[in-house]
């Protein structure tokens, strides 16, 4: 049996030399068709340079609108639903019978998001801050004239009496 340690140890392979296409001719060297088609193709990748940036740039300007005008339409959303709310407030206030010198700072007041809930709020607030209706007091009621009350009778005999005399 012969050592494995004694044995000759084989070289790794050397990588092969990369094999390169012919290198290109100057050029000068070229003949005149192939200088006018690497001519031409060189100006066409170079319009093609130019429209590219072009529509980067149009395409980067039609963002920005993008984005302004998705702002501009929220601004006149959250406007619109301001309006609709304060419309569907004034509303409920008359719907509410509120007397008309206080139907704007009554409107202010009302919570809701539905035209239930401004009802029911509304109706809340009426109860809360509204006076019941005073009734109709006759203060002469009970004081009397001094004199004892006439019958009905009697009442229409002075009448009577006074418009005989007065003729």
């Amino acid at each position: 049996m012969s050592d494995i340690t004694d044995a000759p140890v084989p070289e790794a392979p050397k990588p092969a030399a990369p094999v390169y296409a012919a290198p290109a001719a100057e050029p000068a060297e070229l003949p005149e068709w192939a200088r006018k088609q690497i001519s031409d193709a060189n100006s066409e990748a170079a319009n093609f340079r130019v429209q590219l940036k072009a529509e980067k740039q149009a395409a980067k300007d039609l963002r920005d609108q993008m984005a302004e005008l998705t702002a501009q339409h929220a601004a006149e959303a959250s406007s619109q639903a301001s309006i609709q709310s304060d419309f569907d407030k004034l509303v409920t206030a008359i719907k509410a019978e509120v007397p008309h010198e206080h139907i704007f700072s009554f409107a202010k007041t009302l919570q809701g998001g539905s035209e239930d809930e401004l009802s029911a709020h509304a109706d809340e607030l009426k109860t809360m801050f509204s006076t019941p209706p005073s009734r109709a007091v006759d203060r002469s009621q009970g004081q009397g004239s001094g004199q004892s009350p006439l019958k009905p009778a009697d009442e229409f005999a002075r009448f009577f009496q006074a418009q005989v005399n007065n003729r």
